[in-house]
């Protein structure tokens, strides 16, 4: 009898630490929402996802083409998102996406924005020129 009872205990303790597992996992998964609908809101995309020093947090992508957009904010929750949350970064990305090379610390010569764009080119004109010996 009681080492039926232990499969029993040991079975539903398998089960708990499973479903903490799942939730674990679950909380830990960054989600994406993209607004589809029309209205203001049109073009506002959310994700959330682990920040620094294993906060969660929401990001805040504003792309509508605006004087003010693309704009990116960070929201971070305080108490565990309890007492509200807090805005810790927002800035401007019109720009950022207008960089061509950052802090980039790619090796080798050949990933050069000027050499890749060069090498683009060279891939579409072989494309065309295949594409015109087919017609």
């Amino acid at each position: 009898m009681l080492k039926k009872n232990s499969l029993i205990i040991g079975f539903f303790i398998g089960i708990v630490v499973g479903v903490l597992a799942m939730n674990i996992i679950y909380l830990n998964s960054p989600l994406a929402y993209a607004d589809a609908t029309s209205g203001e809101s049109a073009g506002i995309i959310a994700v959330t996802g682990l920040c620094a020093n294993g906060l969660s947090g929401l990001w805040v992508l504003d792309a509508r083409d605006t004087q003010s957009s693309p704009s990116l904010c960070l929201y971070i929750p305080e108490s565990g998102g309890r007492s509200g949350f807090s805005l810790t970064g927002a800035r401007r990305i019109k720009y950022d996406l207008k960089l061509l090379q950052y802090q980039d610390r790619t090796r080798g010569e050949d990933f050069a924005p000027s050499v890749m764009a060069k090498k683009v080119e060279e891939l579409n004109k072989k494309e065309e020129e295949k594409a015109a010996k087919k017609k």
